[in-house]
């Protein structure tokens, strides 16, 4: 089917929801029946050895999934033979609105191919709930009799839409990047809303990629709605029991592991920095760690793989090994993740208070003896896991020269590796900061705790920004998770607070990551719009503080005036525009003034002079003194309420969903004073 025209692209300025008007009449939609019992099949013809594309659903409930047959309706709007029909209880009505709602549009071969490819090499490595040999063969044979989940095709396409070329969207008619990520969620969505897909595996895998998305704090199905309905679901399945006496071939088994440990990894870097409890409880599952027998190898004729995905890493064994220990590396970071969490942080305020307050549920830091002597054990943990962490998944700087001498698929895997590290060193600042917190808002004088938290914390940030400057460079921080963003954001905190250190070269090495963070940050704005909110926050804190970086500068209403994309005001160029010449390009959108092509600009407008070049190095970043006098207003960090500033900025702002709560000025939750952001209003950052 064409792509979307483009100008005003199908589905974006619409609302998912249907008028009352378009709506069909009372009865014509079937809601399937809930299944008294949901059990992980495979039939012996798809799980036999023999079969030349195993089956890619593990049950499929008793039935084929080619049993349905389109109905005349379904005939009228054309799929590719690869896609499963819809189910019998999809009426003309139901297909009319699907197809009205763009969500029935398929991605052309060129685009599709692109998507599939970014999809291997950026989002199956840590979410490997695909069977990508079956998956792949089943659209490269375009052959109905094994076709595949038609919400589940329509959420890789979505999830994948983030990493392809700018370029290759505006070719297929989208005007921006997240006006495209906008369209193909709701392709998902609307499927998912309609009970368009039967099969309760196909379901969950769609469900982990949708909890991807994020638009703003308004929407309710959110980040954290679509996990809580993941998770759910993947217990009615028995995916957190341990497969190994089930029924169910050995290779069902594998998939069965790699799904519940993606729910697992997912929900504890969901809850990393959001306030927000884990939703899976270490004593609630016993599916074993993965193992490298987990991994499927693919073995796809390399005809097959040119036609649908023609990236190496699908033929090469031992990269396929590598990006498998990564994932298990992942998993056993998380399991220490969760243990932070758990003995750090707990449920806010008691019931109350949070009735008074909000009724949401968040999170702060504990106080007490026992957190003390917990912060030391999870302290071991996360040592003791970076000391065994394979060396394939260590990552390592790399100058700029020998990283030109790298194959793709080492720069794909130097990639993860970065993404793995980062989140280990968020994970150390989320584990330290309430101990630093605590010994800025004291007032006394710092014990070896708090000394020994604040070292680790400054550490973390420091090596965060180091790997973003590095990924920058190598053209490759556009291809980041969401999982980045609160990395970024907590360095760059840390970053202002050292910021105030009377040492010299703490003070010159904090201004020049600084820039580097908050330049990452803008980068990801043309990605993803929980960066937006990144940056917004970081306005609102600065502002607040009064806090004076030399080359910095905040529009006079940038936070409002940001908000508001009807106002058609934009602010001065963004770090986009002031990146040096010859810098790595990247897949943003580069047709716009700045980073953002809705019509929200960035806050800040920055001093060209004092932005890192090719030859400041990370950590040695000293700007002149004439550079410090070229900023319009001289470095004053004098007035900063340290504790307050602690409490606010880090503990109000993290990962990748939060509730939506606008915060009663001075008013008191559980022991947390919300400061008055004077003509700024923070609301709790949700993220994806």
């Amino acid at each position: 089917m064409p792509s979307p025209p483009a100008a005003n692209p199908p589905g974006l300025a619409e609302s998912p929801k249907r008028k009352a008007s378009e709506m069909p009449p009372e009865g014509s939609v079937k809601r399937r029946a809930p299944r008294a019992c949901l059990t992980w099949e495979m039939s012996e013809e798809n799980g036999s050895s023999s079969a030349a594309a195993p089956d890619l659903s593990i049950a499929h409930n008793g039935h084929s999934a080619s049993s349905t047959p389109p109905s005349l309706d379904q005939q009228a709007h054309r799929y590719p033979r690869y896609i499963r029909p819809l189910p019998a209880h999809i009426g003309s009505e139901d297909i009319d609105y699907l197809a009205k709602k763009d969500a029935l549009t398929i991605p052309s071969d060129e685009l599709r191919g692109l998507l599939l490819r970014h999809y291997v090499q950026y989002v199956h490595p840590f979410m490997p709930i695909l069977d990508l040999e079956d998956f792949l063969i089943r659209i490269a044979r375009d052959d109905p009799a094994k076709p595949i989940s038609f919400l589940l095709f329509q959420a890789v396409m979505f999830v994948s839409v983030a990493f392809v070329p700018i370029e290759s969207l505006h070719e297929a008619g989208f005007t921006s990047r997240k006006a495209a990520r906008k369209i193909f969620f709701q392709r998902v969505r609307l499927l998912y809303g309609l009970d368009c897909e039967d099969d309760r595996v196909s379901l969950l895998q769609a469900l982990l990629l949708m909890t991807y998305w994020y638009e703003n704090p308004q929407d309710i199905k959110d980040t954290w709605y679509w996990m809580g309905i993941s998770i759910s679901l993947a217990q009615v399945l028995g995916v957190h029991r341990n497969p190994e006496h089930l029924k169910i071939s050995p290779r069902a088994k594998r998939m069965h592991k790699r799904i519940w440990w993606s729910c697992y990894i997912r929900d504890r870097l969901l809850a990393l920095g959001i306030r927000r409890p884990t939703r899976i409880r270490q004593q609630d599952f016993n599916v074993p760690m993965l193992t490298p027998d987990d991994f499927e190898t693919p073995s796809i004729p390399h005809g097959i793989l040119r036609s649908v995905c023609d990236w190496p890493l699908l033929q090469d064994a031992d990269l396929q090994k590598t990006m498998a220990m990564a994932l298990i590396e992942m998993a056993k970071l998380c399991v220490c993740i969760g243990n932070v969490l758990l003995s750090q942080y707990s449920i806010l305020g008691d019931t109350a208070t949070r009735a008074e307050a909000d009724p949401t549920t968040m999170v702060i830091p504990r106080h007490s003896i026992e957190q003390i002597q917990d912060l030391a054990r999870c302290d071991v943990e996360l040592a003791e896991w970076y000391q065994s962490l394979n060396p394939d998944c260590r990552y390592k700087a790399l100058g700029a020269r020998s990283f030109r001498y790298l194959d793709e698929n080492k720069r794909i895997t130097r990639l993860h590796q970065a993404q793995l590290h980062m989140i280990y060193l968020t994970a150390v600042t989320v584990l330290h900061r309430p101990q630093a917190l605590q010994s800025y808002s004291s007032g006394g004088e710092d014990g070896p705790s708090s000394r020994h938290s604040r070292s680790k914390v400054t550490e973390a940030a420091a090596g965060i920004s180091d790997i973003a400057y590095d990924l920058h460079n190598q053209g490759h921080l556009c291809y980041l998770s969401t999982s980045s963003i609160p990395a970024i954001l907590w360095a760059t905190f840390g970053h202002l607070t050292d910021i105030s250190s009377a040492r010299d070269g703490v003070h010159f090495s904090s201004i020049g990551r600084f820039y580097q963070c908050l330049q990452a940050l803008e980068e990801l704005r043309a990605m993803y719009a929980s960066a937006d909110h990144a940056v917004w926050f970081l306005e609102a804190v600065i502002k607040r503080n009064d806090i004076r970086i030399p080359g910095l500068s905040i529009g006079r209403g940038a936070n409002s005036a940001s908000r508001n994309s009807e106002s058609g005001s934009r602010s001065t160029k963004s770090m986009a525009s002031l990146q040096r010449s010859g810098s790595s390009t990247t897949n943003g959108d580069r047709s716009h003034p700045d980073l953002i092509t809705n019509g929200i600009s960035s806050p800040f407008s920055l001093c060209n002079a004092l932005m890192p070049t090719s030859n400041t190095t990370r950590s040695d970043y000293q700007p002149s003194e004439e550079q410090i006098h070229a900023s319009s207003q001289p470095l004053d960090v004098s007035n900063i309420d340290m504790g307050e500033y602690w409490q606010q900025s880090l503990m109000d702002f993290d990962n990748n969903l939060s509730s939506y709560v606008v915060p009663t000025p001075g008013k008191s939750y559980g022991g947390q004073r919300l400061m008055d952001m004077g003509d700024t209003i923070i609301v709790n950052p949700h993220w994806t």
